[in-house]
C-alpha cells in the first residue's frame, strides 16, 4: 500500500537534517517522507499532500510553490533537554544571554526553557542591534552560535531545535495514524521525569561538591538525607523540622530501623520511581531519589505547610469557593474504560503542564479537574473554575484578567484581580473551552506563553504561576477546521489529553453508581430490580449527571423507602431522544440569560452539597461576583422560574431545587449565550 507523503522544508542545512532524522525515527514506517531547505535550493513546484514547515517565516517562500491540494503546517519546534546539563550547574542569579536568529524566537526559548523548570539564572534574549550592560556569564544557543557577538565567555549550543509534541500530534491526527498516541504520550512522560531527575541531580551535585558537606545541606532550602550502605549520613536541619527528629538520633543509625515513617525509610533505600509524594506532619512533600555508587541521596523538595499558608488567603479561597473538594477516590466506576482514565489522569496530574479534558456534557469533566489538582504537587492552592460559557466575552476578558481602577463604567475603586491572579500558585479550570471567542483566544495564548498577564486598562506585566487545565463537550479538532478555534491555542491546551466515556459506554457502572446516590441521600431507600432493569437500558444522554437527576427525582416523589417503576421520570423508559427545553417564549436580554445561569448553577451546585439554595444565600454569593443581585431582585428570578416548572421552592431548610427541566434550561441557555 502506497504511503502518504510529508515534506519537511527547513531554513538551514543543519536544521534539515536534525528534523529529517527526528521524523523517521517517528514515522519511517508510516509515512513518505522528503526534506529540502531554503539554503541549499526548493523544488520548483509542491504536490506533496502535507508540507510541514520548520518555521512560519518559510511561508512566504514556499507558498508560490503549493499545490491546490497541499496543506501546510507550521512546526512547534522543542528544547533538546539532553543537552542542557551545563547550563544546569550555573550558579544561581547567573547571567545568561540567549542567541537565536531573531529576538522573537530567542524569547520563545527562554519561555521553553522556564517552563521545563530552569528558573535560577537570568535570561537575557540577544538582539544584534542592542549594546548589552549585563556581563554575561554564560551563552546558549540552538545551533546558531556563529550568530553570538564576539569576545564571548563559556558558549553552550544545545543542538537544533526538534519539532515538538504538539506538531507530532498534529500529523498523528492529519494522517490517521491514532494508535501511535499511547507510544507517544509514554515518550513525552518520560521526556518530562528526566528533565525533572536532571534538575534534582544538578541540586544533590550542588550539595555534594562541597567539602564541609554538613554545613552546606544546613544552608539548603530543601531537606536532604544522605545513605551509604543503609545507614544514614546526612540528615540536615531542614529535615530535623519536617520530620521532628534529632539529627543524633540519625546520623550513623540503619533508615530501616530510624525513626523515620516507615513509607519513607522504604522508599529511600528500595523506590524505583523518580520521585513520590507522602504527607508527614501536615506536611506536603515530594521526595527525589538518586542512586550512585551505593550512595542514595534524597532531596526533599516543595515542601509546604499547611499552617503555614497565608491565612487570609486561605480563608479568602474558600469564602470564593476556590478550592477543589473531590479526589481521584470520589470517581465511581469498575469498568476497565474509567479504570483506564483514572488511571492515566492520575500519573498526569503529576505534572504541571497543561491538560485537556474531553467528554460529553454530564461526564464529570469538573470531578476530574478537580481530582487531577489534588492529585498534584499544586493541591494545597487555590483551585478556581470559570464557565467559559456562561459569561459575555467582555465580561468573561474583565473577569480572567481584572481590571484598574477606571477601566470601564462600575469598575471598582482600586482595581480588581483577575481569575489568573487569583489562581496564582494553582490550578485555573477553564470549562468549556470551546465556547471561548477569537479574541479571548489569543489573549489566553499570550498568557500560556508568556506566564504573564496585564490587567484592562494596566500599564505593567504580572507573572502568574497557573496550571491550566481546560474541558469542552466539543470537537475542537472540527472547530479547528472551520476556522473557529486558534490551533496553535489547541496545541497549547492539548499537551496532555484526557477522553471521559460517556455512561452508554460502560452501563456496567449504572447500578454502583445508582447505588452511590442512593446512600448518599442519606434516606435508606432501596431501588426495585425492574427499575434497575430500566435505569440500564437507558442510553443516558446526559450521562451521569442525568442518572443523578432521575434519582434525586424519585427520591422526591417515592412515597416509601423503595422506588418503583411508577417513580420513575416520565421520559425515562422510552426510545425518544431527550430534547431541551427551548428558553421561553419571554425574549431573555443578555444580562437575564447571565442572570439566569448565575442563579440556576448555584442552586445546581448547593443541590448536589446536600446545602439548602434561599434567596438570600444566593443573593450573598452574588456579591462576590460579577452579576450581584439583591435577595428582591432573586426572589423576582425565583418566581419566574418556579412559574415555568424550572425550580421547586420549599420552606426552611428544604430551600430551592432545581427540577429536571430546570437543568434542561440551564443547559439551553449556556447553548444562547455561547452564540450571542
Amino acid at each position: 500500500m502506497k504511503k502518504n507523503e510529508l515534506m519537511l522544508i527547513t531554513g538551514t542545512e543543519q536544521t534539515k537534517m536534525a528534523l529529517y532524522e527526528q521524523l523517521l525515527e517517528q514515522f519511517k514506517d508510516y509515512l513518505s517522507i522528503t526534506a529540502y531547505s531554503l539554503e541549499k535550493g526548493l523544488p520548483g513546484s509542491i504536490h506533496t499532500d502535507t508540507v510541514l514547515l520548520s518555521s512560519p517565516d518559510l511561508r512566504e517562500e514556499v507558498t508560490p510553490l503549493l499545490s491546490n491540494d497541499s496543506g501546510v503546517i507550521e512546526a512547534v519546534r522543542t528544547i533538546r533537554t539532553e543537552n542542557l546539563e551545563p547550563l544546569l550547574h550555573m550558579p544561581g542569579g547567573s547571567n545568561v544571554l540567549v542567541v537565536s536568529d531573531t529576538a522573537d524566537t530567542a524569547s520563545e526559548l527562554i519561555s521553553q526553557l522556564k517552563e521545563l523548570g530552569i528558573h535560577h539564572v537570568h535570561f537575557i534574549p540577544y538582539e544584534p542591534d542592542k549594546l548589552y550592560i549585563q556581563d554575561a556569564d554564560l551563552i546558549i544557543s540552538p545551533g546558531e552560535m556563529h550568530l553570538a557577538p564576539d569576545g564571548s565567555p563559556m558558549k553552550l549550543d544545545i543542538g537544533v531545535r526538534l519539532i515538538g509534541f504538539p506538531t507530532i500530534q498534529q500529523l498523528v491526527n492529519r494522517f490517521d495514524l491514532s494508535f501511535l498516541n499511547s507510544i507517544l504520550t509514554e515518550r513525552q512522560m518520560k521526556q518530562a521525569f528526566s528533565m525533572q531527575q536532571k534538575l534534582t541531580d544538578a541540586k544533590t551535585a550542588a550539595i555534594t561538591a562541597e567539602k564541609n558537606l554538613e554545613l552546606v545541606v544546613d544552608q539548603v532550602g530543601e531537606g536532604v538525607i544522605g545513605v551509604r550502605n543503609g545507614f544514614i549520613t546526612v540528615f540536615n536541619s531542614t529535615c530535623e523540622t519536617i520530620f521532628q527528629i534529632k539529627r543524633s538520633d540519625m546520623i550513623q543509625q540503619p533508615i530501616q530501623h530510624s525513626p523515620l515513617p516507615d513509607s519513607v525509610a522504604a522508599y529511600v533505600m528500595n523506590g524505583s520511581d523518580p520521585f513520590q509524594l507522602f504527607q508527614i506532619h501536615g506536611l506536603e512533600a515530594a521526595i527525589y531519589r538518586k542512586e550512585s555508587n551505593g550512595i542514595i541521596t534524597a532531596t526533599i523538595s516543595r515542601v509546604s505547610k499547611a499552617a503555614e499558608i497565608n491565612e487570609a488567603a486561605a480563608i479568602e479561597w474558600r469564602k470564593k469557593g476556590f478550592t477543589a473538594k473531590y479526589t481521584f477516590d470520589h470517581i465511581i466506576g469498575e469498568h476497565p474504560a474509567i479504570k483506564d482514565t483514572v488511571s492515566t489522569a492520575k500519573k498526569l496530574a503529576i505534572s504541571d503542564l497543561p491538560v485537556l479534558i474531553e467528554g460529553e456534557t454530564g461526564t464529570g469533566k469538573e470531578l476530574f479537574a478537580q481530582a487531577i489538582h489534588n492529585g498534584s504537587g499544586r493541591r494545597t492552592g487555590p483551585f478556581v473554575a470559570v464557565n467559559c460559557s456562561a459569561l459575555s466575552p467582555s465580561l468573561f476578558e474583565s473577569e480572567l484578567f481584572g481590571y484598574e481602577t477606571g477601566a470601564f463604567t462600575g469598575a471598582q475603586r482600586g482595581g480588581k484581580k483577575g481569575l489568573f491572579e487569583q489562581a496564582d500558585g494553582g490550578t485555573l479550570f477553564l470549562d468549556e473551552i470551546g465556547d471561548v471567542s477569537q479574541e479571548l483566544q489569543a489573549s489566553l495564548l499570550r498568557v500560556l506563553q508568556e506566564k504573564e498577564i496585564r490587567r484592562i486598562s494596566g500599564t505593567r506585566n504580572v507573572a502568574v504561576d497557573v496550571r491550566i487545565v481546560a474541558a469542552t463537550n466539543m470537537n475542537l479538532r472540527e472547530k479547528m477546521a472551520e476556522g473557529a478555534f486558534r490551533a496553535d491555542l489547541f496545541y497549547r491546551l492539548n499537551v496532555f489529553s484526557i477522553q471521559i466515556p460517556p455512561l452508554r459506554e460502560r452501563k456496567t457502572d449504572i447500578p454502583i453508581l445508582a447505588e452511590e446516590f442512593l446512600k448518599r441521600s442519606g434516606t435508606m431507600t432501596r431501588m426495585d430490580t425492574k427499575v434497575m432493569d430500566m435505569l440500564k437500558k437507558e442510553d443516558w444522554d446526559g450521562n451521569v449527571r442525568e442518572l443523578k437527576n432521575s434519582i434525586d427525582y424519585m427520591l422526591a416523589v417515592s412515597d416509601g423507602k423503595t422506588i418503583h417503576l411508577h417513580d420513575l421520570p416520565g421520559k425515562t423508559g422510552t426510545k425518544q431522544k431527550k430534547k431541551e427545553k427551548e428558553a421561553p417564549a419571554i425574549k431573555l436580554t443578555l444580562m437575564d440569560k447571565q442572570e439566569y445561569v448565575f442563579i440556576l448553577e448555584t442552586i445546581r451546585i448547593s443541590n448536589e452539597n446536600g446545602e439548602p439554595a434561599s434567596r438570600r444565600i444566593i443573593s450573598e454569593i452574588s456579591k462576590s461576583g460579577p452579576i450581584p443581585l439583591t435577595a428582591q431582585q432573586v426572589r423576582h428570578r425565583l418566581d419566574f422560574l418556579e412559574k415555568h416548572s424550572y425550580v421547586t421552592k420549599g420552606r426552611g431548610r428544604a430551600g430551592t431545587k432545581i427540577t429536571l427541566e430546570g437543568m434542561d434550561f440551564l443547559h439551553s441557555l449556556k447553548s444562547h449565550l455561547g452564540n450571542d
